[in-house]
């Protein structure tokens, strides 16, 4: 866990992604999770979404197999794990994951879910489900 507060780890966007990267290549973990709320102008976009770097199979498996777990919140949800190259985070870790957009909290209906306990368990309980699927095969 890189923090667990809505504190950044440096002065600047910059600083604080690097301090994360370093953070996880200096752990001992098997694999890392980024997990974020999204926010766009419009709030008629919402949905889940996974990214991932392609250079690693199982960041593409873990990625593809978390956005269908978690899609299972939100049927209508059509988004697709997409391949990432070119960000920090994925481009600098040394240890398999993907990032994961939980939902936009600029969209009322991810808002009310993002801040619902049983929601949240659910969604937690579905990534869970998806590490245990990915690191089973």
């Amino acid at each position: 866990m890189t923090r667990d507060t809505d504190v950044a780890l440096g002065k600047t966007k910059k600083e604080d992604i690097y301090n994360r990267v370093d953070l996880i290549n200096k752990s001992d973990a098997s694999l890392y999770l980024s997990i974020h709320a999204n926010s766009f102008t419009s709030g008629d976009i919402k949905g889940a979404q996974t990214f991932y770097n392609p250079s690693n199979d199982i960041n593409r498996d873990l990625a593809i197999t978390m956005l269908e777990k978690v899609r299972s919140l939100d049927p209508s949800n059509n988004r697709v794990a997409k391949s990432m190259t070119g960000k920090y985070l994925l481009d600098h870790v040394n240890v398999p994951g993907c990032l994961i957009e939980v939902g936009f909290i600029t969209n009322m209906e991810d808002l009310r879910n993002l801040t619902d306990e049983a929601y949240i368990n659910d969604l937690a309980m579905l990534i869970s489900i998806a590490i245990n699927e990915v690191y089973k095969r």
